[in-house]
């Protein structure tokens, strides 16, 4: 294994000796070849054997586990020690891709946790090995600590109902997503104990079904599904306008006491929940708009 980084090791020094030997054979001699070592950077080499001046290889599976604003790296030792045990490992972190390393420990261990991070940044992280020769391969790794993002649509759900007599249906869905490299659980919930739909001294109220055990939406209510989810089946919900009745089984809203959790899981790239909600208005009920305040809260988890 060839030194790739850190110091320059000093050169071997070799001295020829002869050596004349006087014996029988008049005129015989022998050359002896003397190994001379400089004591160099990092110690005296013996290539004879008690000692080495190869550094050690790469580090192995190098794996970073976000945290809550830190970044735990580990990795197993070096295939290749390069003849001399590993003494420790230096490992460091970037915040600018490498440019930079201000921030440079050493550990015998092989496991790291770098603290006080900033979550919206993407870190380098770089692991080397160190024995009596030096400085091994660099081993290199970019991760972020642990972050969620949560993106709300730019409109909030608008449902648009004619009540009849015997009840008029619609629905709508709302796609809220997240962000994340760790697991997270997503809630919905109103903002307070009051569940229902509220226009001055006229209310609509929420469905009594839940996720485990979803209802039909009946008039003068309201609830929202998520295919997939609980008790509500596979889906596929489809959007409906002044509908007789709306398929599929639907939960009330629960108070922000008693959140509902919608969704659960891990994504790196973005996923979208899909929330539909209905609404059932009859005559008993004024024409108006009907308002609540939702809460969709995203943790990790």
């Amino acid at each position: 294994m060839k030194k790739i980084f850190g110091s320059t090791k000093t050169s071997a020094l070799i001295v020829t000796a002869a050596v004349f030997v006087v014996g029988l054979l008049a005129g015989f001699s022998q050359t002896v070849w003397a190994g001379v070592y400089g004591a160099g950077p990092y110690g005296a080499c013996d290539y004879g054997g008690t000692g080495t001046c190869d550094v050690p290889g790469g580090i192995e599976n190098l794996t970073l586990t976000p945290g809550t604003n830190q970044i735990t790296a580990t990795w197993s030792p070096p295939i290749d020690d390069g003849g001399s045990a590993v003494t420790g490992y230096i490992v460091g972190i970037s915040a600018d891709g490498g440019g930079t390393w201000p921030t440079t420990d050493t550990t015998t261990n092989t496991t790291y946790t770098f603290t006080g991070l900033n979550p919206a940044v993407t870190y380098t992280i770089r692991v080397y090995a160190v024995n009596a020769a030096g400085d091994g391969v660099i081993v290199y790794a970019t991760g972020r600590p642990a972050f969620i993002t949560l993106t709300m649509p730019g409109v909030d759900p608008s449902i648009s109902v004619t009540p009849t007599a015997s009840g008029s249906f619609s629905s709508v869905s709302y796609a809220p997503s997240v962000e994340t490299n760790t697991g997270y659980q997503m809630t919905l919930s109103t903002s307070s104990a009051v569940t229902n739909l509220v226009k001055g001294g006229d209310v609509v109220a929420a469905s009594t079904g839940t996720v485990g055990s979803p209802i039909t939406l009946a008039a003068d209510s309201w609830g929202f599904r998520i295919d997939g989810l609980g008790g509500f089946g596979a889906g596929p919900t489809l959007g409906s306008s002044n509908a007789a009745a709306l398929p599929n089984s639907w939960a009330g809203v629960p108070p922000l006491a008693s959140a509902a959790t919608i969704a659960t899981g891990a994504a790196t790239s973005g996923q979208a929940v899909n929330i539909w909600f209905g609404l059932g208005a009859s005559t008993s009920k004024p024409s108006g708009s009907y308002t609540q305040t939702l809460v969709i809260t995203v943790v990790g988890g």
